[in-house]
């Protein structure tokens, strides 16, 4: 299991990768201090390695090493097309060369003859960081889960001991409002014992909560494999959600109703876990 959090750092000679990840529905890359054809080596990288997370790459240059590169043929063209510019149209008024030099990719920190097969492998040691920093925080997380998941289990056997009751229950519910209505419903024995037959049929929360237990034991499979299976978990979670709200619509007990809702209120600490893993 691979948490979505984490935080990595790489050097190769005066730069410096810094790489966190956070979560995130999707897979989102936000990089700085790169040039485009290393961007998309970064982003490569990273898809090698990752399904998910929000990702903030950045390339500095380490401090004390503050040596700045100047792109000169860029430069040049910058003002060569600002003096074409300013004589096609007198009324603009050409740039300085200080205000050209801010362009991106005119003035970068470092040597710009950084070897970039040596900062693209930095960078891989860096994403191999990540990911055991990601790991180690998916081991935490899984226990944090397992724990979670125990305490769902126990309120689920809670609920099938008390579910085994409710048809007495509905019974003696029944039975006194007969009783309370006898002289104004004119209802045989028979007609009651259909009636009754039929609201325990309606109140039956069985089917809820062997699906809940089957939910529980297919959560513990999903703890155990080393793919991605976050959104496989936010799912289950959703199902987790469903079953308990019908059993708490069906419940005709008061101890039942009560575990159901403690139910919904550690499946949403569960949910709220389940959204850091990948």
């Amino acid at each position: 299991m691979q948490s979505m959090t984490g935080f990595a750092q790489s050097s190769a000679g005066d730069r410096t990768w810094t790489v966190r990840s956070v979560n995130g529905k999707g897979f989102d890359v936000r990089i700085k201090g790169v040039s485009d054809a290393l961007e998309a080596q970064v982003r490569d990288i990273l898809r090698e390695r990752f399904a998910r997370g929000t990702f903030s790459v950045t390339l500095a240059c380490d401090e004390g090493k503050t040596a700045l590169s100047l792109n000169k043929e860029w430069l040049d063209e910058l003002c060569r097309e600002a003096g074409r510019l300013a004589q096609a149209h007198p009324s603009l008024t050409a740039g300085s060369v200080a205000e050209l030099m801010r362009v991106d990719g005119v003035v970068t920190a470092g040597d710009s003859a950084a070897d970039e097969a040596a900062l693209k492998d930095a960078f891989a040691q860096a994403a191999e960081g990540l990911l055991k920093s990601r790991l180690a925080e998916g081991e935490k997380m899984k226990a944090c889960l397992t724990a979670i998941l125990d305490e769902i289990e126990s309120l689920v056997k809670r609920a099938r001991e008390q579910a085994a009751g409710q048809p007495e229950k509905i019974r003696e519910i029944l039975t006194a409002q007969m009783a309370r209505y006898k002289d104004t419903v004119d209802l045989d024995a028979d007609r009651f014992a259909q009636e009754v037959t039929a609201f325990m049929l309606r109140a039956d929360v069985q089917e809820e909560i062997d699906r809940l237990t089957a939910h529980i034991q297919t959560a513990r499979e999903l703890f155990e494999q080393t793919g991605p299976v976050g959104k496989k978990l936010d799912f289950l979670c959703q199902e987790f959600n469903r079953e308990t709200n019908t059993l708490c619509s069906k419940s005709a007990d008061v101890g039942l109703t009560r575990t159901g809702m403690a139910l919904k209120s550690v499946i949403d600490r569960l949910r709220e876990q389940v959204q850091n893993i990948e």
